[in-house]
């Protein structure tokens, strides 16, 4: 649920399972505060997460596999390829958006590491990792980024500072986007603002 005061607060159908704290403290290796949820209502929460964890991680993957493929050959259909790429990235980022929104985000972190393209969330305060993308499709997500913000694609190495606006659910929620290019590569930072406008 949070991070607070070095203590982890974890959600629990039975707080009193000494089994399922044990397990969880061995996997997070940190201190945990149980707190008592309702099962039906952690299925839920459970199910949705990891079918938004799964979208994002395969979209990339579909992304990736693109970028290699147009990296290792001239391909005739190099234009078409290019295409389907982009639709499968504005849905990537659809995903991302949607999925942020609904876990109450306030910030959106995409940055690049050694190995990954690593997507994080800052709730609450904390920034919780939810996923890792290859590193091939970084140049892609800031690419649609900046097109969708209006921003320079001809800059991508420079820090831009842009926003744009994302319907969810019948409300349009405005974001405000700063790009940053780092010795391991592209930091994105999208800031969620609080208060959507409906239409």
């Amino acid at each position: 649920i949070k991070r607070e005061n070095e203590k982890l607060y974890v959600a629990f159908s039975n707080p009193l399972d000494s089994d399922a704290l044990t397990a969880v403290t061995q996997a997070t290796r940190e201190h945990i505060v149980p707190l008592l949820a309702k099962r039906d209502e952690l299925k839920m929460l459970i199910t949705s997460t990891y079918r938004h964890y799964r979208e994002i991680v395969n979209l990339a993957d579909h992304i990736n596999v693109i970028a290699l493929d147009q990296l290792s050959a001239q391909l005739k259909d190099y234009e078409i390829v290019t295409n389907v790429s982009e639709s499968i990235i504005s849905s990537l980022l659809d995903t991302i958006l949607d999925d942020a929104i609904e876990q109450n985000a306030s910030d959106i972190h995409i940055e690049s590491s050694r190995y990954a393209l690593k997507l994080r969330y800052r709730i609450s305060g904390t920034l919780i990792e939810q996923a890792e993308m290859p590193m091939e499709i970084a140049d892609y997500v800031l690419r649609r980024l900046l097109v969708i913000s209006e921003g320079d694609i001809t800059q991508m190495l420079l820090p831009q500072d842009t926003s744009f606006e994302h319907a969810y659910r019948g409300s349009q929620h405005s974001l405000r986007m700063s790009t940053l290019f780092t010795s391991s590569g592209y930091s994105i930072v999208l800031r969620i603002l609080m208060e959507p406008s409906f239409y």
